[in-house]
Protein backbone atom coordinates (compact mmCIF):
# COMPACT_ATOMS: atom_id res chain seq x y z
CA UNK A 1 0.00 0.00 0.00
CA UNK A 2 0.95 3.37 -1.11
CA UNK A 3 0.10 6.06 1.01
CA UNK A 4 0.65 10.24 0.12
CA UNK A 5 1.03 13.18 2.51
CA UNK A 6 -2.12 13.54 4.61
CA UNK A 7 -4.03 9.93 3.21
CA UNK A 8 -4.69 7.64 5.93
CA UNK A 9 -5.47 3.64 6.22
CA UNK A 10 -6.71 1.27 8.22
CA UNK A 11 -5.65 -2.50 7.36
CA UNK A 12 -7.45 -5.56 9.21
CA UNK A 13 -6.26 -8.96 8.26
CA UNK A 14 -9.71 -10.45 7.30
CA UNK A 15 -8.20 -14.02 5.27
CA UNK A 16 -8.99 -16.30 7.81
CA UNK A 17 -13.25 -14.60 8.08
CA UNK A 18 -13.32 -15.37 4.28
CA UNK A 19 -11.54 -18.20 4.35
CA UNK A 20 -13.02 -20.33 6.66
CA UNK A 21 -16.19 -18.37 7.99
CA UNK A 22 -19.32 -19.36 7.18
CA UNK A 23 -21.13 -16.88 9.62
CA UNK A 24 -22.11 -13.45 8.97
CA UNK A 25 -19.79 -10.91 10.46
CA UNK A 26 -19.36 -6.61 11.27
CA UNK A 27 -16.24 -6.35 9.43
CA UNK A 28 -15.62 -2.80 9.84
CA UNK A 29 -17.48 0.30 11.25
CA UNK A 30 -16.76 3.70 10.90
CA UNK A 31 -18.58 4.18 14.77
CA UNK A 32 -18.84 2.14 17.76
CA UNK A 33 -19.91 -1.31 17.29
CA UNK A 34 -22.32 -1.85 20.12
CA UNK A 35 -23.35 -5.35 19.67
CA UNK A 36 -23.70 -7.83 16.96
CA UNK A 37 -25.67 -11.57 17.04
CA UNK A 38 -25.94 -13.95 14.04
CA UNK A 39 -29.01 -16.45 14.32
CA UNK A 40 -31.94 -18.00 12.84
CA UNK A 41 -30.31 -16.50 8.93
CA UNK A 42 -30.43 -12.91 10.54
CA UNK A 43 -27.62 -11.16 11.27
CA UNK A 44 -28.55 -7.77 13.45
CA UNK A 45 -26.32 -5.17 15.41
CA UNK A 46 -26.27 -1.87 16.70
CA UNK A 47 -24.06 0.93 16.08
CA UNK A 48 -23.73 4.56 17.85
CA UNK A 49 -22.29 7.69 16.27
CA UNK A 50 -22.29 10.90 16.50
CA UNK A 51 -25.64 12.62 14.94
CA UNK A 52 -25.64 13.93 11.23
CA UNK A 53 -22.76 11.78 10.32
CA UNK A 54 -22.40 8.93 8.11
CA UNK A 55 -22.21 5.53 9.48
CA UNK A 56 -20.34 2.89 6.77
CA UNK A 57 -20.38 -0.65 8.25
CA UNK A 58 -18.70 -3.51 5.84
CA UNK A 59 -20.37 -7.00 6.11
CA UNK A 60 -18.99 -10.20 5.90
CA UNK A 61 -22.39 -12.20 4.76
CA UNK A 62 -21.35 -15.74 2.17
CA UNK A 63 -23.50 -16.81 -0.42
CA UNK A 64 -26.67 -14.92 -0.55
CA UNK A 65 -27.45 -13.04 -3.79
CA UNK A 66 -30.45 -11.00 -2.00
CA UNK A 67 -30.54 -9.20 0.83
CA UNK A 68 -33.60 -7.62 2.65
CA UNK A 69 -31.66 -4.81 5.17
CA UNK A 70 -33.72 -2.58 7.53
CA UNK A 71 -32.56 -0.29 9.98
CA UNK A 72 -34.04 1.36 12.96
CA UNK A 73 -32.82 4.27 15.28
CA UNK A 74 -33.56 3.69 19.56
CA UNK A 75 -37.25 5.31 18.93
CA UNK A 76 -38.12 2.80 16.40
CA UNK A 77 -38.11 5.08 13.39
CA UNK A 78 -37.00 3.84 10.20
CA UNK A 79 -33.23 4.86 9.10
CA UNK A 80 -32.80 4.77 5.32
CA UNK A 81 -29.51 2.07 4.77
CA UNK A 82 -27.69 2.68 0.94
CA UNK A 83 -26.68 -1.22 0.82
CA UNK A 84 -23.74 -1.83 -1.93
CA UNK A 85 -23.22 -5.89 -2.63
CA UNK A 86 -19.38 -7.15 -4.06
CA UNK A 87 -18.60 -10.54 -4.01
CA UNK A 88 -19.23 -12.03 -0.46
CA UNK A 89 -19.25 -8.74 1.37
CA UNK A 90 -21.48 -6.00 1.70
CA UNK A 91 -20.61 -2.05 2.31
CA UNK A 92 -23.90 -0.51 3.95
CA UNK A 93 -23.98 3.64 4.77
CA UNK A 94 -26.60 4.96 6.89
CA UNK A 95 -27.09 8.37 9.09
CA UNK A 96 -25.48 7.72 12.60
CA UNK A 97 -27.61 8.63 16.05
CA UNK A 98 -25.69 9.08 19.00
CA UNK A 99 -28.37 6.23 21.24
CA UNK A 100 -27.76 3.78 18.27
CA UNK A 101 -29.08 2.71 15.09
CA UNK A 102 -30.39 -1.17 14.74
CA UNK A 103 -29.70 -3.00 11.44
CA UNK A 104 -30.99 -6.06 10.53
CA UNK A 105 -29.54 -8.26 7.55
CA UNK A 106 -31.81 -11.64 6.50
Amino acid sequence: INLNPGESVLYKDISEILKCGKVPVVLQATHRLISQEYKNGKLVFVIKGPAETPAVARLFFPGKKKLDVTAVNSKGKKVDVAVQKDKETILLRFPNYPDGVTVKVT
